[in-house]
């Protein structure tokens, strides 16, 4: 935070692909360490924003992997148009056209601004904040079991689709078969209660843990209990009766991170602009969403989308991918098929991760990182 230096990106060649990074020699990963540690020591970073810039995947890796971590400062190169999702990630950023006279000016201008003392303050204080989430996060975890892979249900209270009550239970019953799965929802009313009122019965029907977890956020009373996981709850909505719950964080937002380091996919069931932004929530914190599209609503894009959100994650195949916006019919696809390929998905995603933990690739391309 401390540093005045900047790094200066531009396009790349896409040597910082998922699909290289899986046959990258020890050159490619010296490489992308090396930006990596060029980036961690930088306190802002200014992207020179071109066609090449948006067509190259290195590049647009640089600026996930910047995002959350420095202040950002775009030049637009001539008339390029930014992608719905880039708009999304620059948004309160000091963007600066090269067609504006005096442009260099303007952004040395806001480097001055960005390392002025007042704002450093500033910064500091956002950093708090980080560090307030990240150990409300660990209490969290304390109070989990350490050797399962949660999964977070997105809140939907309306099902729309007839077919959507089938899949949830369908859904919450697999999962239940997974040994190593846990499931963690916000406590509402839905189709994530649905799913893990399923996955729950069935776990203890074979005697085993439900591993269901319940975050509610502290929504009054003292405060100094919304520094810590608690086990009873004080939320204004009654929690569902099977699980845990614990309470965490002041807000819906400080739940929703949580919510966000712990668990290593999200998915999402129909829902509407509520569950788009429990989805951008995970997917800021770089973690999969997993959109059952053939249901509609949010899961369809129907809210408007983010272009990251919904493409094909690493590990798993196009083909398989695109199966789940296949329409649902009495015969020859049903709700079976169609968590039979979600379950195919979370194991290519689930392999995806050991192989990636096991030949310990830079933490900004395993977008399935385990929360630390």
């Amino acid at each position: 935070i401390g540093s005045r230096e900047t790094l200066i990106l531009g396009d790349e060649l896409d040597t910082c692909s998922h699909s290289s990074v899986e046959q990258a020699g020890d050159e490619s990963r010296e490489s992308l360490l090396d930006f990596q540690t060029k980036a961690d020591s930088a306190g802002a970073a200014v992207f020179i924003v071109s066609d090449s810039f948006l067509a190259s995947r290195s590049s647009r890796n640089h600026i996930f992997y910047c995002e959350q971590r420095k202040h950002m400062i775009p030049v637009l190169c001539g008339n390029v148009q930014l992608p719905t999702w880039l708009t999304m990630l620059l948004e309160g950023s000091n963007s600066v056209s090269s067609e504006q006279p005096g442009w260099p000016e303007k952004v040395a201008g806001h480097l001055e601004t960005i390392f002025d003392p007042n704002t450093m303050a500033y910064m500091h204080k956002s950093k708090a904040l980080d560090f307030r989430i990240d150990k409300l996060a660990q209490m969290v975890k304390s109070h989990l079991p350490a050797n399962k892979w949660f999964i977070y249900v997105c809140r939907s209270k309306r099902l729309a689709n007839r077919c959507s009550d089938s899949v949830c239970k369908a859904l919450g019953e697999a999962l239940a078969q997974l040994d190593w799965v846990g499931l963690v929802t916000g406590g509402g009313p839905g189709a994530d209660q649905i799913v893990s009122r399923q996955f729950s019965d069935s776990r203890r029907q074979n005697g085993q843990s439900e591993d269901t977890w319940h975050l509610l956020h502290d929504s009054g009373g003292d405060k100094s209990s919304s520094t810590s996981a608690a086990a009873a709850p004080k939320s204004p909505n009654t929690p569902p009766q099977f699980g845990k719950s614990l309470v965490c964080g002041d807000s819906a937002a400080e739940r929703l991170q949580i919510a966000a380091h712990l668990c290593s996919l999200c998915l999402l069931i129909e829902g509407g602009t509520k569950s788009v932004e429990e989805a951008d929530q995970f997917m800021w914190h770089d973690k999969v969403v997993l959109p059952l599209k053939c249901l509609g609503g949010a899961a369809a894009s129907y809210y408007g989308e983010s272009e990251r959100r919904f493409e094909v994650p690493p590990g798993v195949s196009q083909k398989l991918w695109s199966k789940l916006a296949v329409p649902l019919d009495c015969g020859n696809y049903t709700a079976e098929h169609l968590v039979a390929n979600v379950l195919k998905i979370i194991h290519s995603l689930r392999g995806y991760e050991k192989r990636a933990a096991a030949q310990q690739r830079p933490g900004f391309l395993c977008r399935l990182r385990g929360t630390t």
